[in-house]
């Protein structure tokens, strides 16, 4: 189990990418939209949580004030953290 905490600029899209696990992100501050794809864009707020589940490409934005967060990643021993992918989210 991997356990972060990650900042992200406000106005911010992280580039298309996957783990080797599954991935657990809990919003402390601010605000955002993941994009998983296959999915619709789900809005995250402060105080709330969301699964990416094992190996799903997704992406995140997040908004005005930026976001801050715990992530919780349980993945395969021995596999990098993250994996990119094209631009394309789908």
């Amino acid at each position: 189990m991997i356990i972060s905490y990650v900042e992200i600029p406000k106005n911010t899209t992280l580039p298309y990418h996957y783990h080797p696990g599954e991935e657990f992100a809990y919003l402390l501050h601010g605000s955002g939209d993941l994009y998983l794809k296959g999915n619709e864009q789900k809005n995250i707020k402060a105080g709330q949580a969301e699964k990416v589940p094992l190996k799903a490409i997704h992406s995140f934005t997040s908004g005005n004030e930026g976001a801050k967060m715990v992530v919780f990643r349980v993945h395969q021993q021995g596999q990098p953290d993250r994996i990119m992918v094209g631009e394309d989210k789908e």
